[in-house]
């Protein structure tokens, strides 16, 4: 079972993620919500083990958390959607866009 995480646990998990990635900014990074992590990612063409920087999932208490990610690191400058989901949309998921990738 996937442990539920808070806000600020997510946020500087994905932060050390992209920054793992040698990336300083957020542009060229996804990110979304979603009730299924998997079946996301697979629409928008994601290899999940890539030779360079695989795609992060987190799982957050509630969708008010999840939006809440998804909100900062658009803000931020990463690519996506706001408003994206349902109420059952708890995982966030971030990946880098590549040329495959669908947006």
């Amino acid at each position: 079972m996937t442990k539920e995480l808070d806000y600020d646990t997510i946020i500087n998990d994905i932060i050390k993620h992209i920054k793992r990635c040698f990336c300083s900014t957020y542009r060229g990074w996804y990110i979304g919500i979603t009730n299924d992590p998997e079946r996301r990612l697979k629409e928008h063409n994601v290899d999940m083990n890539p030779p360079f920087c695989a795609p992060i999932i987190r799982k957050a208490m509630n969708v008010d958390i999840a939006r809440e990610v998804e909100w900062y690191f658009l803000k931020e400058g990463a690519e996506g959607g706001d408003g994206g989901g349902n109420e059952d949309s708890v995982f966030i998921y971030a990946y880098w866009i590549n040329s495959v990738t669908k947006q």
